[in-house]
């Protein structure tokens, strides 16, 4: 039996707001650029700590700004590998 890897940091945002993982790049800002509300912001991180087991700090969201900013936390925090 194959597992699938989970998804990526970019695909569970493209599906917090809406997008196809294929227009959502790395240096896209969460609130200004790909228009996420609080709201999205909150699921998205649940979503994250569903698929990923990863719980970020309150002062690691806040330096969030971007896709990637994102993605490195998740990284730094140990976010389970395929």
């Amino acid at each position: 039996m194959t597992v699938a890897p989970p998804p990526s940091i970019a695909t569970l945002v493209a599906h917090a707001s809406g997008r196809c993982p294929l227009h959502v790049a790395a240096g896209a800002r969460l609130v200004e650029d790909l228009r996420l509300d609080s709201m999205d912001v909150a699921g998205l991180f649940i979503d994250i700590e569903n698929v990923h087991g990863v719980i970020l700090a309150p002062e690691v969201v806040r330096s969030i700004r971007t896709v990637a900013d994102l993605d490195a936390a998740v990284i730094a925090q140990g976010r389970r590998q395929p």
